[in-house]
């Protein structure tokens, strides 16, 4: 009688031992096919956040920013503002036809002229975009701008 009842007992416990298996086997590989189609849909510039919406990763946020820069007119930012310093954060998407939108400045200059110049200056930077994305799509960029 105790034979039979620790055959049973053995039977159980091999069965939930392979149950468990079975059940983190099933969770990894859930975890491993979960993907954006970032190697599929993406090049190495442009990482895959959903099917119409990527970010850049081409250049880094600095380079972005020495663009931007580059056009920046102080002549269009009022006298009592041209002493700024520091970095600001600028955060916009462009579409296939290097149009822009939703450009917002994410670091508060606490000047409307710095603010108005930096938007005009994002319209102006050229995104080089290293694979062909489908026309509904938009690439988010980040730049950082040093003043």
């Amino acid at each position: 009688m105790n034979c039979n009842i620790l055959n049973i007992f053995k039977m159980e416990h091999n069965r939930i031992i392979t149950c468990t298996m079975l059940i983190i086997l099933l969770a990894f590989g859930m975890f491993s096919f979960v993907s954006c189609k970032t190697k599929q849909a993406t090049s190495e510039d442009i990482k895959c956040i959903n099917e119409n919406h990527y970010f850049y990763t081409g250049a880094s946020p600095e380079e972005i920013g020495k663009q931007i820069y580059k056009n920046f007119l102080w002549s269009n930012v009022n006298v009592s503002d041209r002493e700024f310093k520091g970095k600001v954060y600028v955060r916009f998407f462009v579409n296939y036809k290097n149009e822009f939108s939703d450009i917002t400045i994410m670091t508060k200059t606490n000047s409307p002229s710095i603010d108005a110049e930096l938007m005009r200056c994002v319209k102006l930077t050229k995104i080089r975009q290293g694979h062909k994305i489908g026309k509904e799509a938009k690439i988010e960029v980040i730049a950082t701008v040093t003043f």
